[in-house]
């Protein structure tokens, strides 16, 4: 009768032991997962930051260009470059005000 104690004793032991071991498997592949797309998401904000940067030097250069060719009298900008102007400064603030209220959304929700 003891001996089956300790058999059934040692057999739980067993089970525990194996299933300890099957969720320490399964917990470090979903580290090593949440790990890596941690990872994507910091590339992919980097790179979405360095496009933005790109659009905004695009615009800013826009802008000045359009600036000093309106300056200049023997131009003949027909009106053409005045609009331009005019549409690259709204976008701009448009670009300013929703990634002002994206930085706000974002500070509020702290997803």
């Amino acid at each position: 009768m003891e001996q089956l104690f300790i058999t059934a004793i040692t057999i739980i032991c067993s089970i525990i032991g194996a299933v300890s071991a099957a969720f320490g498997i399964v917990k470090s592949m979903t580290e090593k997962h949440e790990k890596e797309r941690k990872e994507r998401e910091e590339r992919q904000e980097a790179l979405q930051l360095i496009i933005l940067k790109s659009l905004d030097g695009a615009l800013d250069l826009s802008i000045s260009t359009a600036t000093a060719i309106s300056r200049i009298p023997s131009a003949h900008c027909n009106g053409d470059m005045h609009a331009a102007l005019k549409a690259a400064q709204k976008t701009k603030e448009d670009q300013r005000r929703a990634l002002t209220a994206a930085g706000v959304s974002h500070m509020m929700h702290d997803d």
